[in-house]
């Protein structure tokens, strides 16, 4: 099984927030069955933005902000595939109607090309596509079906 990782999968487990266990859970469980974790190079950059914003709140600052950011960065590359979009997905993503946020259909279309069973998401309304080949999950609705 393939899981795209919505860009908040990611922040929900570096900022710790609220799903962070059920976030942590299913990534041990891909571990486990080496199930592949893929993001989009969009989310990357937006994780990157938002990983130096939360070192800076934490009072980190260069040197050192640099220092764990690439750390940090370097872990998600280990575990991650980063995916891209060519020019027609990105028309593809642009021109679908089932959207009303762009940047979702980017990541929809990303899940697609990189032929992903699932796409995890904190904000599953954002996917409510009619012509899905692709399971949309929020955590507890991946553990309940694939972990339980």
């Amino acid at each position: 099984m393939r899981i795209f990782c919505d860009t908040n999968i990611v922040t929900e487990f570096i900022q710790e927030r609220s799903q962070v266990e059920l976030v942590d859970r299913i990534f041990e469980a891909t571990d486990i069955n080496k199930w592949p974790r893929v993001l989009s190079v969009g989310s990357f950059y937006t994780i990157t933005y938002i990983v130096e914003r939360f070192l800076k709140s934490q009072g980190i600052h260069n040197p050192k902000l640099i220092e764990c950011q690439r750390d940090i960065l370097s872990q998600l590359l280990e575990v991650f595939e980063i995916r891209d979009l060519d020019h027609s997905s990105l028309k593809h993503g642009v021109a679908d109607n089932d959207f009303t946020d762009l940047e979702d259909s980017y990541q929809y279309q990303c899940a697609l090309n990189a032929n992903c069973d699932v796409l995890l998401t904190i904000n599953k309304k954002d996917f409510t596509t009619q012509s899905s080949s692709i399971k949309v999950l929020t955590p507890k609705e991946f553990i309940d079906e694939y972990l339980s």
